[in-house]
């Protein structure tokens, strides 16, 4: 997984050496992606911005595809709590 400040983001294939999958997450203007990590299971990541916005994010293979397609799903946190 790669990300752009510009919001865009890029599964790539190590194996095939070549991007699978483009996705673009929709940011406000003068908003950028700042960083982000990406779980060992390798479905699982999130990516904050300079707006403080903190995105959790899921791709999983489209089951309908014969191609190796994946969807990306996002949610963006809008409260944190602690105990």
């Amino acid at each position: 997984m790669i990300g752009h400040c510009n919001g865009f983001i890029k599964i790539v294939s190590i194996q095939a050496l070549k991007v699978t999958s483009v996705y673009k997450i929709n940011l406000e203007e003068g908003e950028m992606l700042t960083c982000g990590v990406y779980s060992p299971s390798g479905h699982n990541f999130a990516v904050g911005t300079t707006f403080g916005t903190i995105y959790l994010g899921l791709t999983k293979k489209d089951p309908m595809s014969n191609s190796a397609k994946y969807n990306m799903y996002l949610a963006m946190v809008d409260r944190i709590t602690h105990g």
